[in-house]
């Protein structure tokens, strides 16, 4: 017997948004009725699709699996009902967005109410996540990722460069020893950020030509956001990277100094990307938030 579309929906919206009471108020339907889909698909199928405890739901093995499956069988459905609808109206409906938090923040929540007065029948929902995962395999319409995402199966956009920017303020460099180069740098105060995927804190490796240089830590400070690391630099408690679309503004204020200017830091990652389904069954509001980025981000 073939599951139904209903409880396919019902067990993908739970996993999606974490409880049947929350996909329940997705769906317009109660808890219970949401429960009894799922478990009904679990019946359909003969296989247990989710662990319950009274505290959280789990995946199981082979729930993980139909889960990143039926996602993509729901975005297709869904992107044929858009393509329909595009015929006879503009393009609308909820466009569910995954972007890391300071590319997000600073960069794409900013050009929002320019896309908002383009397209006012969309509604976008944007879920701020740093994990170097599928976004469309997590239920979003769109995502944007440092990198390049192994055997993902979707199209990829570049848009801006990966870059960081060693910065200081006028306060701290007036009252420390000068930097010239990056040896000299041992000696500061340093903040450090501690990358939230992996744990591990960030080398600070400079790149000048054929020349590099990997600085030994001194911290003054380890954090793992870069609001936090903007805030402890012009509190002056040392020297920090950030990264480069973000700092620009502190540095034309004067609040912030670009130390070695002449030196850029080494890192894996050099580019952010823009992921979404294929071409041939993008949604009308997938494709227009798409270029409407590519159009304001890439010449940056």
């Amino acid at each position: 017997m073939q599951p139904s579309l209903q409880a396919i929906t019902a067990f993908v919206k739970t996993v999606a948004l974490g409880s049947f009471a929350a996909a329940a108020k997705e769906l317009n339907q109660t808890p219970a009725a949401v429960s009894k889909q799922v478990k009904s698909l679990e019946q359909q199928l003969s296989t247990r699709l989710l662990h319950r405890t009274t505290r959280q739901l789990s995946l199981t093995e082979e729930g993980e699996y139909l889960y990143r499956r039926y996602c993509l069988v729901l975005a297709q459905l869904d992107a044929s009902y858009n393509w329909l609808e595009s015929r006879r109206e503009k393009p609308s409906g909820k466009l569910r967005i995954s972007v890391p938090h300071s590319i997000g923040r600073h960069l794409i929540l900013p050009l929002l109410p320019k896309f908002k007065a383009t397209y006012p029948h969309i509604e976008p929902e944007i879920y701020f996540d740093d994990q170097p995962r599928d976004p469309i395999a997590y239920g979003f319409d769109v995502g944007v990722r440092g990198g390049e995402l192994p055997e993902s199966g979707l199209v990829s956009r570049r848009l801006i460069p990966m870059q960081f920017f060693l910065c200081a303020t006028p306060a701290y460099i007036a009252s420390h020893p000068q930097i010239n180069e990056p040896s000299d740098l041992i000696a500061h105060d340093q903040v450090r950020f501690r990358m939230s995927g992996s744990g591990k804190i960030g080398d600070w490796t400079f790149v000048n030509g054929e020349e590099s240089f990997v600085v030994a830590q001194n911290n003054a400070l380890i954090v793992n956001n870069q609001d936090a690391c903007r805030d402890a630099i012009l509190a002056h408690m040392g020297i920090g990277f950030l990264e480069a679309y973000y700092l620009k503004p502190y540095i034309e204020s004067g609040e912030l100094v670009h130390l070695l200017p002449d030196y850029h830091r080494a890192t894996k990652v050099s580019t952010y990307y823009l992921y979404y389904p294929h071409r041939e069954n993008l949604a009308p509001k997938v494709r227009v938030f798409v270029d409407f980025l590519v159009d304001h981000l890439v010449s940056q």
